[in-house]
């Protein structure tokens, strides 16, 4: 997880090689995908994704994740990969929010 969320593709690659399981869930329940969404490591998410990461649920936080350090540009690549990827834009979490109910509850409703 934390190759995820520093933006670390060599360590990411090397887990691969190595049959690491890269849907992997930590005990809160994100994936190495949520977190690199989270930190908006674009890179570290496509070598996840290419390589047959799961990450449809990621969407959601790719709609809230324009914190100061990830550039509106960034969060709008990262949904966009999502979306190529099969992220499901109606998906809901587990308590029944969608993507879009996210943003707009963030004050961020310019993603949709």
């Amino acid at each position: 997880m934390i190759a995820s969320m520093s933006g670390n593709v060599p360590a990411i690659k090397l887990m691969i090689e190595n049959n690491i399981q890269i849907n992997h869930i930590d005990k809160e329940k994100h994936s190495a995908v949520h977190w690199a969404v989270a930190c908006g490591q674009l890179e570290a998410l496509m070598t996840l994704l290419e390589n047959g990461a799961r990450g449809a649920q990621a969407v959601h936080y790719a709609a809230v994740a324009t914190i100061d350090d990830i550039t509106l540009e960034r969060c709008e690549a990262i949904l966009h990969i999502l979306l190529k990827y099969g992220a499901n834009v109606n998906a809901r979490d587990i308590d029944g929010r969608t993507p879009i109910l996210w943003a707009a509850s963030c004050g961020k409703f310019f993603f949709f």
